[in-house]
Order: structure tokens, then C-alpha cells, then sequence
């Protein structure tokens, strides 16, 4: 039993690719755009952000997240964890505890809270978020030798 498709339901290019084949090829084009649609479905359960659940068991996501250590309810912030990232800035002080369960658990939470096309946009976005706090840091670090040098010059 075939379904009938819209032409929204139809991935990109494929629905001219058939009426390109013309009479001729058209079963030749049915049958890779069944491929296709199946490619472009989700196999298993799916998260609350629309996420494949199987994409937790990535190594990507699993891995040790610097950006979510470094950054802290910013990074809880922008990838809509609102309470968690409120909680983190309100109590900044606890620095080590609350950033080293973010550096571990972080990747998973993001993939649970934040929607992601695919794990290629999920590392670019962990990435910059590294990059963006391994700057913090070193701006921090600097500021403060900058202090110190000051003081000693006075």
C-alpha cells in the first residue's frame, strides 16, 4: 500500500528529480524517492527537542564538554536549560561542583534540550562554546596579571 505524499513532505529536489525522469524512468524514480524518505526518517524514539535518542549514545555527545564547563548557565541558557542556567548563575560561587557535572553530563543534556539538525551541528555549536570560554578564560588571566603588574608598579 503506497501513501500519497504533498509536496511538503517530499525532501528537496526530489519530487522535480521524478517529474524530470519522465514517462520512462518513473518507476526507476519512485522507487529513490522511497529510498530517499526513508533515509530522511528518524529510526527509533525521538527526544523532546526532536532529537533521535540514538544520538545519545554518540561519542560526540558523551564526550567531556568544555563549552558547558566554561561556560556555565550561559551556555545552560543558550541551549534552552532556562532553570539550570538561572540556578548556575545564581550561584556562580560553587564554581567547581555544578561546572564539573556540566563538563561531563553537559553534551547529553544538550542533545535532550536543544534541537540539532544533525551531530555535525551539534559538535560546531559544543566547539564554538569551547573556543568561547577557553577565551573567557584567557581574558580573565590576563586581566588579573594585568592587575597584579599595576599593583606592583604603584
Amino acid at each position: 500500500m503506497t501513501e500519497t505524499l504533498t509536496p511538503e513532505q517530499v525532501p528537496g529536489g526530489l519530487l522535480e528529480r521524478l517529474l524530470q525522469g519522465g514517462p520512462d524512468r518513473i518507476q526507476e524514480s519512485l522507487q529513490a524517492l522511497e529510498a530517499e524518505l526513508a533515509r530522511s526518517r528518524p529510526a527509533g524514539p525521538v527526544l523532546p527537542s526532536g532529537n533521535p535518542a540514538r544520538g545519545l549514545a554518540e561519542p560526540a555527545v558523551n564526550r567531556w564538554n568544555w563549552g558547558a564547563f566554561l561556560g556555565g548557565g550561559l551556555w545552560a541558557f543558550s541551549h534552552r536549560m532556562f532553570l539550570s542556567g538561572f540556578l548556575l548563575l545564581l550561584f556562580f560561587w560553587m564554581f567547581p561542583l555544578p561546572n564539573l557535572l556540566l563538563g561531563r553530563f553537559g553534551g547529553q543534556m544538550a542533545w535532550r534540550a536543544r534541537p540539532f539538525a544533525d551531530l555535525e551541528q551539534f559538535r560546531a555549536v559544543q566547539a564554538a562554546w569551547a573556543r568561547a570560554g577557553w577565551l573567557v578564560v584567557a581574558a580573565y588571566l590576563l586581566l588579573a596579571l594585568g592587575l597584579l603588574w599595576l599593583r606592583t608598579r604603584l
